[in-house]
């Protein structure tokens, strides 16, 4: 940094103009060029860093200036790596001010996890880190940044309100939707179709869902504020890392003091400095009616008394601060090309420097299942492998590692947690229905039949465990067997279509063609599919019936209209089997490519 540059701005923010609203807007720009200045500065000096030191411990300096101040200085370091900022950043790691403290520790994280290999080349700054990583307290506020940024994974989120959330608003045919009116609904009893359908109960869920994610940490006000960053205030960096204050020049602070609704959200609402920002430059915006409307429905969820949050804790302090980062670096309007700390491994303990500090199988334990719940599986899967790595993990720890190894696709490894799992409980159900599945996936059906013989001797009647245990039967060639136990498991659970296609496909392979003409000819008949025509058209064909074979057929190439219809392997061995010829299947191709041809 320029000492002359450095001298004009830090004296200017004493500076007295002559009017209150003149030293308000003089004092902003100030905090801008200060940001600024520090943001794109060269390797510090020593006389710089004690200059800095000198400003950061000034009664004369506000809060506001001296968090921006530490925020520039994470980002000068983070995009330009400098030794001697990132001791200034280590020594601020202990301010007792928690909003000072937050912003140098979470900036200092962020530095040190994306310079790591280069920190190893510099043991008087790793020894500070190590000494930092001694005080009192540093653990605990290391696992709330850890979480803050697993948390900043949104695209799960996005994922639920894109492909859940909104089609089932759309599906319910609902414009405006009343939670508190639909959840009493769903806790009556006989609840009349006319009052309430399936589409509004589907909807209910996955608000539920959705919930739950916001319950476990997720950033939610993201989707809420994200599409208000276009105001110029966003245009300079600066102004993303500003601490909140009603008496920015930018912002009507009449409309804030004089409203309740918006000091109540302004003051105890779960909103990151960036996101009260935009709320307050929306307001200006906002039309009157819907300013009304937005209050009215506020007051009809809340009631005339606001409910008490504290958000003054460190763990919102370091919460919100990640968001902020967090929005900046993926929505500034000039990020392309900007090294974004958010797309890299958010998981610490992959990080050498880190790892060593992550040894406490409780703190282990605790992000392993927050990213299970949040169904992080990666993440997930690698804290749980490093626990396994280091200590002996319970049987439900076990059963959780092998479930987030099965949603990865990693069956075989998934095996071995469940395998372990079994030895300390070998009578878990839970187990054995994930490792049938795991062994169905790995094609290793004997193995397969094993598991689900033992599952059917806890649960006979069970639905899931007879079709499993069928489909293990027909893999090894017993389809005689497998017949039985479909044929149960219709009488039980009647008219399921996956039971009935299995009956059909049965009868099919033991020659009774027949039989199978009567369950595909049941299954096409409800929702069937482009598999379910083919082979109601297999079984006809094979019962000697070509006219009800070709319709089949044709059905089946209907559905699937820019392909030309063929018979897969299966059908074909079925059908050789029944003494059709291959000169007949491919006639039977041509009259059904032609007329598909013909109907287009």
């Amino acid at each position: 940094m320029n000492n002359l540059s450095q001298e004009w701005v830090f004296s200017s923010l004493t500076d007295t103009p002559t009017t209150q609203q003149r030293k308000q807007r003089k004092r902003e720009q100030l905090i801008i060029d200060l940001f600024h200045i520090i943001w794109t500065s060269d390797n510090w000096t020593i006389n710089e860093i004690k200059a800095a030191q000198s400003f950061l411990n000034s009664t004369e300096q506000n809060n506001d200036v001296k968090l921006s101040f530490i925020s520039a200085v994470f980002m000068g370091t983070y995009f330009f790596f400098d030794p001697l900022k990132t001791e200034l950043l280590i020594k601020y790691a202990t301010h007792k001010d928690p909003h000072i403290r937050t912003r140098a520790l979470t900036g200092l994280l962020f530095v040190l996890r994306r310079y790591s290999r280069l920190l190893f080349c510099i043991p008087e700054t790793t020894q500070h880190f190590l000494q930092l990583t001694r005080e009192k307290g540093f653990q605990k506020e290391l696992i709330h940044f850890q979480l803050s940024v697993l948390s900043q994974n949104t695209k799960d989120i996005e994922k639920k309100i894109n492909n859940d959330i909104l089609p089932a608003i759309k599906k319910s045919n609902q414009t405006v939707i009343d939670l508190e009116q639909i959840n009493d609904l769903l806790n009556e009893d006989d609840i009349p179709d006319s009052i309430i359908n399936d589409e509004i109960k589907e909807l209910h869920n996955k608000l539920n869902d959705l919930m739950e994610l916001h319950n476990n940490g997720a950033d939610m006000s993201y989707f809420s504020f994200s599409h208000l960053k276009k105001f110029p205030f966003f245009q300079s960096p600066a102004n993303w890392f500003l601490p909140f204050s009603i008496d920015h020049s930018q912002l009507d602070s009449n409309i804030i003091s004089n409203n309740s609704f918006v000091k109540f959200l302004l003051e105890n609402n779960e909103m990151c400095d960036s996101d009260k920002y935009s709320f307050c430059l929306m307001l200006s915006h906002l039309p009157q009616a819907q300013w009304d409307n937005m209050q009215d429905r506020f007051k009809q969820q809340f009631g005339e008394s606001m409910p008490d949050q504290d958000i003054s804790t460190d763990i919102n302090i370091q919460r919100h601060y990640v968001q902020d980062c967090y929005r900046f670096f993926m929505l500034y309007h000039n990020r392309t090309g900007i090294n974004n700390p958010f797309e890299s491994d958010p998981l610490l303990l992959n990080n050498p420097l880190f790892a060593p500090l992550f040894m406490d199988k409780d703190v282990l334990l605790r992000i392993a299942n927050f990213c299970y719940k949040r169904k992080f599986w990666k993440q997930a899967a690698d804290t749980y492998d490093f626990l396994n790595q280091h200590y002996t993990l319970s049987q439900e720890s076990l059963q959780i590692f092998g479930y987030v190894l099965q949603k990865l696709n990693k069956y075989d490894e998934a095996l071995l947690c469940y395998e372990k799992s079994s030895l300390i409980n070998s009578e878990s159900t839970w187990t054995l229905k994930h490792m049938g599945t795991c062994y169905l996936k790995l094609e290793q059906y004997s193995k397969a039949l094993h598991v689900y013989s033992r599952l059917m001797h806890f649960f006979p009647d069970d639905q899931h465990s007879l079709l499993r245990y069928g489909e293990c039967l027909i893999h090894i060639g017993k389809h005689e067997k497998a017949l039985e136990v479909f044929y149960k498991s219709d009488y039980l659970y009647p008219n399921h279509l996956s039971t009935q296609e299995a009956i059909g496909w049965c009868n099919l392979q033991i020659g009774n063609a027949q039989q199978a003409c009567k369950y595909f000819f049941n299954i096409t008949a409800q929702k069937p599919t482009y598999r379910h025509f083919l082979w109601a058209g297999n079984s006809y064909w094979a019962n000697k019936n070509i006219q009800n074979a070709l319709h089949y057929y044709q059905q089946a190439a209907h559905m699937q209209p820019n392909h030309t219809f063929s018979f897969d392997k299966e059908s074909k061995d079925i059908l050789l089997g029944y003494g059709i010829t291959d000169t007949d299947i491919q006639f039977m191709l041509d009259i059904i490519n032609l007329s598909s041809t013909d109907l287009t």
